[in-house]
């Protein structure tokens, strides 16, 4: 069963994960946290010490790549574009 709560946003845009989530997710502070957006929807999940971020994000960008139906060949030239464009910045 899916858990609710209301949570506000402060001034600096902070919002404090409700005790129950942290205890069940087992949140200890300086644990990594990766955010989604989607619409107006906000999903945040725990990043497990196992998973490698790179990883994690490499997985949605290959879906989304996939259901683009662009080519590994476009991909491999889009970064490198996007490699010449950061080191002349």
């Amino acid at each position: 069963m899916a858990e609710i709560e209301v949570i506000r946003v402060s001034s600096k845009g902070q919002v404090v994960i409700p005790k129950g989530f942290r205890s069940r997710l087992g949140l200890k502070k300086g644990d990594k946290l990766l955010a989604y957006s989607k619409g107006d929807m906000l999903l945040i999940r725990k990043v497990g010490k196992e998973e490698s971020l790179l990883a994690i994000l490499s997985a949605s960008s290959r879906n989304k790549v996939a259901s683009l139906k662009i080519s590994r060949i476009e991909v491999e030239k889009a970064v490198e574009e996007a490699r010449k464009t950061t080191k002349e910045a």
